[in-house]
């Protein structure tokens, strides 16, 4: 805050009470495009200040301080007006103007571009207020639809863009949304970029990954987005993941999250004492960011609770919360600038005398060291990654890409609670299906989606139910056309369907005296294969209390929760 300093040091006698402020308005917009930004004549590095100020030149040739309107009240307003007047520039009435923050995008876009010029900017060909429709009516229809992710892509050979969303778990594509051009959707991801934090370029580059976070306002509600491109043969492809709008919703308790009681108390049983690390893993969307915040928001307020996240999803009221930005999304040198940030942040987290730290995912060896850091320090840790079940979590966190030392992983004390976890479609139960009804809704369908016929079916039935042992009678089907309480108009692949609930499988070591002998006689990896070769041939293997995720879903297979070809998709066909 040097310039900040040179202010209080010139005549602070000068600044005004009060600035005269006006909001940002229909009229401003059709000017914008001439007003240019005078950082340099202040000689201010814009730095962070761009995503909450900027002065600009008008078309007049006066000045005017552009300020989000969050920011109002800023002391740093108050300072920049100064040192705008001290720096001769002719000030308009009003001399501040509250701005939305795509505006500040925009300018931070210009900046930029005037330091690249080698940049490829789309021109666009479509009004911007059509493309700031466009965008809203997705965001809409993705919160109305409970997507987790939006998925847009342009393809090269083809007309038209590709729209779709992850709803439930499943890819859905509305038809409305299908006829947009691939033109106009490269020219909405250009527009959108502007609003971009922490992005890593100044326009969109269809030829470059680039990840960043986006919130947009929709009808009143604050939306966040995780942005993420990739790079395809066919052209790009840009993954929105929606984020809890702004933490605002509420955190579910553990207790409404749909574990059985034996796991439930496994998980209290995690948050007492100190020291170790409790690892949820799963897919995307699997529900891993919900539970962490449940299970964090159960650890009594007698406890000092620490976050490392990117981004923060759930606000906790009973933890104080950090944002460390993703190796991705520098600039510049973005190895050594976040294994700085990232250490300033682990030694201030053991000074800080903190009881427990949440890390929002380990990806690399940079969270593999913070993890093994804060485990040896005597903190607790909470945390998720992707794994593609319970012991794998094991493996993963060995791996080269994280880097635990397999020597740290068997030593007892040191992995409280591993947990696997998934989200399965439920079955509307009003309108599913027995057997024999399902027979009789032609066309018959496989867990490969395949057309098939009804001798099939038959087969596939009893060489199905001698393999899992279910009644059959307890079994249903999803009903392909639904019915009026499962009905929705966003997509027919939901018709049938009522929600999602979970099935989970943990290894809790100090429960299983076993575990630590076994890794320590034949090694993790050698171990860990014996396990999975035990539960592929009998179902179970030589860990006590330890219950498959398979096993679990075939409990729900004989509520009628669970339709049997959502279990093959989900954990393979039956053999």
């Amino acid at each position: 805050m040097r310039w900040r300093t040179g202010v209080q040091r010139l005549t602070l006698q000068d600044i005004t009470a009060k600035a005269s402020v006006e909001v940002w308005s229909e009229t401003d917009r059709a000017r914008f495009e001439s007003w240019r930004p005078v950082f340099d004549q202040l000689s201010i590095p814009p730095g962070d200040l761009l995503d909450r100020f900027c002065p600009v030149q008008r078309e007049d040739l006066t000045c005017q301080l552009l300020v989000l309107a969050e920011c109002a009240d800023d002391n740093d307003v108050t300072a920049l007006l100064l040192v705008m007047r001290q720096a001769g520039l002719v000030m308009c009435q009003p001399n501040v103007l509250l701005v939305p923050a795509v505006v500040l995008g925009e300018l931070n876009r210009r900046l930029r571009l005037a330091e690249q010029p080698s940049l490829d900017v789309v021109t666009l060909q479509t009004p911007k207020h059509v493309l700031f429709s466009l965008l809203d009516d997705v965001l809409l229809w993705a919160i109305q639809a409970g997507a987790s992710d939006i998925h847009l892509t342009l393809h090269s050979r083809r007309p038209n863009a590709d729209i779709a969303f992850t709803v439930d778990g499943w890819l859905v594509r509305p038809t409305q949304f299908q006829a947009v051009e691939a033109q106009m959707l490269n020219e909405l991801l250009s527009i959108a970029w502007m609003g971009v934090r922490g992005g890593n370029g100044a326009v969109f580059d269809p030829g470059r990954e680039q990840q960043g976070r986006l919130e947009r306002c929709v009808k009143g509600r604050e939306i966040g987005l995780r942005w993420a491109s990739l790079v395809t043969g066919q052209g790009p492809s840009v993954c929105l993941r929606v984020l809890n709008p702004k933490g605002r919703e509420r955190v579910p308790p553990l207790a409404e999250l749909g574990y059985t009681r034996d796991q439930l108390a496994m998980l209290e049983r995690a948050c007492s004492g100190d020291g170790g690390a409790v690892i949820f893993a799963g897919m995307v969307g699997s529900g891993k960011s919900t539970t962490l915040a449940s299970l964090v928001q159960e650890i009594p307020q007698t406890r000092k609770i620490i976050t490392l996240e990117d981004p923060v999803e759930y606000v906790l009221d009973n933890a104080l919360q950090c944002l460390v930005v993703s190796l991705q999304e520098q600039t510049q040198q973005p190895e050594q600038t976040n294994d700085s940030d990232l250490a300033i942040k682990l030694k201030t987290i053991k000074r800080s005398a903190a009881h427990d730290v949440l890390i929002g995912e380990i990806r690399d060896r940079l969270g593999g060291q913070a993890l093994t850091d804060l485990v040896l320090s005597g903190t607790s840790v909470y945390t998720t990654l992707h794994a593609s079940s319970v012991m794998q979590v094991l493996l993963r966190l060995s791996s080269s890409m994280i880097g635990v030392p397999e020597s740290l992983l068997a030593m007892p004390g040191i992995l409280k609670l591993l947990v696997y976890q998934a989200l399965l479609p439920k079955l509307c139960a009003v309108c599913a299906l027995p057997f024999e009804k399902w027979l009789n809704h032609a066309p018959l369908h496989c867990s490969l989606n395949r057309v098939r016929t009804i001798e099939w079916a038959e087969q596939w039935w009893q060489s199905w139910l001698t393999a899992t042992g279910v009644a059959p009678e307890l079994v249903r089907f999803r009903h392909p056309a639904g019915c009026t309480t499962c009905r929705r108009d966003a997509t027919a692949t939901h018709h049938g369907y009522h929600g999602r609930f979970m099935v989970a499988e943990m290894i809790e070591p100090s429960a299983n005296p076993g575990f630590y002998d076994a890794i320590g006689r034949l090694g993790l990896a050698q171990q860990i294969s014996a396990w999975q070769t035990q539960l592929l041939n009998r179902g179970r293997c030589d860990l006590q209390h330890f219950r498959p995720i398979r096993s679990q879903a075939i409990d729900y297979l004989q509520t009628g929760w669970l339709d049997p070809r959502d279990y093959e998709r989900r954990f393979g066909m039956m053999r």
